[in-house]
């Protein structure tokens, strides 16, 4: 078994070993699929390349938690305010800038939206977006967290309302489906996310929340469409649902541990 956790080939800066690497991944790929490798992908998209390179076998396997990694499920307190979370490392390119910028428009319209950032950062970044949050007039409606243990994140995405992921999509590298969609949705909220089209394809399959594009202004105005018009305890319980059914590491495995006895039963029956 393979597994190719992102697109073949996707490493380009030309200063990294890796990238030196890609060149001949796909060659290595094709010798390993001549031989009856399983490959399992982490971006779905992947799966049509590896079927033409060679590969019987291509199942998805989604960075789903562990049921055991999430928290009792619990229905969303009831609020006149909005309650939304971010959680994850704060770097660059995670459109924390543009986030900031959408809350204050939402602020300055008057909406009842309010936002949680959680997470770990380099100090001199956090200053920066601290100091935009102050500037930019969305200091009442954005509180900062540092970072939670890994066994309280999922209760944390269940204190708020709707959990928030954006990537910049000028990076190739942000256009799989991303983990923290999965933790959100698996623990029993509705999240917002980037218009990426893995992003597009899960949430909209699964109708577990909304999509936006990564721009202050759609990103505010999704945010109050959500605010004003949506359901959040039934699309919270349909969220778990999912997770209780399908949306686990158990079960996206479950499909891995299926073709890998396959594969043992059938080299057992031709060694026979």
């Amino acid at each position: 078994m393979i597994d190719i956790a992102e697109r073949p080939g996707l490493v380009t800066a030309t200063d990294s070993l890796a990238s030196v690497f890609s060149k001949f991944e796909p060659f290595s790929l094709r010798a390993l699929a001549r031989r009856g490798a399983i490959a399992t992908v982490a971006v779905p998209s992947d799966a049509n390349r590896l079927r033409e390179w060679g590969f019987g076998a291509v199942i998805p396997l989604r960075n789903a938690p562990l049921s055991s990694w999430r928290a009792p499920y619990a229905d969303p307190v009831e609020a006149h305010e909005l309650r939304c979370v971010v959680i994850g490392s704060i770097f660059r390119g995670r459109a924390y800038e543009i986030l900031i910028q959408a809350l204050a428009i939402c602020s300055a319209r008057g909406a009842r939206i309010k936002l949680e950032i959680v997470g770990p950062g380099e100090q001199s970044y956090l200053a920066e977006l601290q100091e935009l949050t102050r500037r930019s007039g969305a200091g009442d409606v954005i509180t900062w967290r540092e970072a939670v243990d890994s066994d309280r994140v999922s209760k944390t995405y269940m204190d708020a309302h709707v959990g928030i992921v954006l990537y910049e999509p000028d990076d190739p590298g942000n256009d799989g489906l991303s983990n923290k969609i999965l933790e959100c949705v698996s623990s029993g909220r509705p999240v917002l996310a980037g218009d990426l089209p893995e992003n597009r394809a899960f949430v909209t399959e699964n109708e577990v929340g909304w999509l936006t594009s990564v721009t202050a202004e759609a990103i505010a105005d999704a945010l109050m469409h959500i605010h004003e018009n949506a359901d959040i305890e039934e699309m919270s319980r349909r969220c778990r649902n999912l997770g209780n059914t399908s949306l686990t590491w158990e079960s996206d495995f479950s499909r891995v541990r299926d073709a890998l006895a396959l594969t043992h039963n059938i080299t057992g029956a031709n060694n026979d």
